[in-house]
């Protein structure tokens, strides 16, 4: 396979996920229920593992996190989340550490001139991978520091 077929694939990938979005629209009920959305990705996994998995770091591991994690004022990335406005991956795994939480070495330093937190890898081998070719079409992440 070479990159252009790749990249058409994710995009392919990315298309088919909003396309199947819209027709079941289920944000409300799974914010409720959360069987449901376990329900429906066994379901196309039955079908579709790709897409499965696509989804599935997306809702599950981005935002689960959120809703785990967060509070109500992140509240508006789990609806972007849920109505696709957003895509989300999920940053734990480092190129060197794996997805041993224990020996990440990326930090999150907060900056109070800009009220913002500064992500810094600290070497090349520290840097995140992303699972499910997520990095290519997320634009939003949750980031383990």
């Amino acid at each position: 396979m070479v990159e252009s077929d790749r990249v058409k694939s994710r995009q392919d990938a990315f298309k088919q996920i909003l396309r199947m979005n819209k027709e079941i629209n289920f944000f409300e009920e799974a914010l409720k229920d959360q069987s449901i959305l376990s329900n429906f990705l066994n379901t196309t996994a039955q079908f579709d593992l790709g897409f499965s998995t696509k989804y599935a770091v997306h809702f599950s591991l981005y935002g689960k996190t959120i809703m785990a994690l967060g509070t109500q004022k992140h509240r508006g990335f789990i609806e972007n989340a849920y109505k696709f406005n957003d895509i989300g991956c999920f940053a734990l795994t480092e190129l060197r550490h794996g997805s041993n939480a224990r020996g990440i070495q990326t930090r999150a330093d907060f900056d109070p001139k800009t009220r913002e937190f500064v992500i810094n890898t600290p070497e090349n081998s520290d840097m995140k991978v992303w699972i499910g070719a997520a990095g290519h079409l997320a634009n939003m992440s949750t980031v383990w520091a």
